[in-house]
């Protein structure tokens, strides 16, 4: 693991964030060159490009802090303005009044709530996917109509260009340590060193303690999905995209397969996202649930408008 590609003092340039850019710019410059090459505005492409980056970080960031759990018992320490996962850690650097704001498993909510200045701090990890995808996709949907763009041409774009930066995205994961599975003795699982963000999460849930070096092995889901989002991208990009049959065709398809690998994979998952229905659902299922929903409908309206009588081509 690597969480940070480099850093100097407490200054450096984290391991998730950098893939995560350079998957927006990779997704960006093959949009652009497809806009070109289809006579498509490449400029309005680029200018809702940065509605899409800035609206999916505040989106993804939203969900996070709207539904998400914490991860930790949280104590805080007014005197020294000083937080973290046990009240002994806290009370060793000299606090008289530690106080317990969140216990693990709560809504993460309560302690943004109580410290709303940390929304902000986004560097420190904290992002939803589908709360970036929703609300980009608005953001994106508003631009477009706004400056009379072809909807459906331009969507198109977007569905092959999520999935790959996507692959960044769960690269970014793998080097950071999060989003990482539940204990598997199984040859594909990894163990995960201190300094990660698995390592991090299990120990302030008591499952390591410092005396360990890694964690116990896990299910890296992160991968899992990742080169599935890479198979979704290659078959958006070289095989449905020069045999498209109608608009549209790409971003419900793309909306038809990344909700049934992420559904699937949740289960696999072990890290903070939020749970309902009495643990039954994450969040994400159930986002994922209503993105395969809508998309399915959509694609097969649209196909059957296109003439396409086996709706599923393609």
């Amino acid at each position: 693991m690597r969480p940070w590609l480099f850093k100097i003092g407490d200054v450096g340039l984290p391991s998730y964030y950098t893939l995560l850019m350079l998957g927006f710019l990779a997704a960006i410059i093959l949009g652009w060159r497809e806009c070109r090459r289809t006579g498509l505005d490449a400029t309005a492409f680029l200018d809702m490009c940065i509605i899409i980056v800035i609206a999916g970080i505040a989106g993804s960031r939203l969900m996070h802090v709207l539904v998400e759990e914490m991860p930790h018992d949280f104590f805080y320490s007014t005197a020294l303005h000083k937080g973290g996962p046990t009240a002994q850690e806290i009370t060793k650097l000299g606090a008289t009044d530690v106080e317990k704001i969140a216990g693990r498993g709560e809504p993460i909510i309560r302690f943004y709530l109580r410290f709303p200045l940390q929304t902000f701090y986004v560097w420190k990890g904290g992002l939803a996917f589908y709360g970036g995808l929703v609300l980009a996709t608005l953001a994106a949907v508003g631009f477009m109509l706004r400056k009379k763009l072809p909807l459906l041409k331009m969507t198109d774009i977007i569905g092959w260009g999520i999935a790959l930066g996507l692959v960044f995205g769960r690269t970014g994961c793998l080097l950071n340590g999060c989003c990482f599975g539940s204990e598997s003795g199984g040859p594909l699982s990894l163990r995960f060193p201190k300094g990660s963000a698995a390592f991090a999460e299990l120990r302030n849930a008591g499952v390591v303690t410092s005396k360990h070096a890694e964690t116990p092995p896990l299910i890296p889901t992160m991968i899992y999905e990742g080169l599935a989002c890479l198979g979704i991208f290659l078959l958006l990009y070289f095989v449905v995209r020069p045999r498209k049959r109608f608009d549209g065709q790409i971003v419900f398809l793309f909306g038809l397969m990344y909700p049934v690998v992420r559904f699937a994979l949740e289960y696999a998952r072990n890290d903070n996202r939020g749970l309902f229905f009495g643990g039954a659902l994450s969040s994400s299922q159930i986002v994922s649930l209503a993105v395969f929903a809508f998309s399915a409908a959509m694609y097969f309206r649209l196909a059957r408008k296109a003439g396409i009588t086996g709706a599923a081509e393609g």
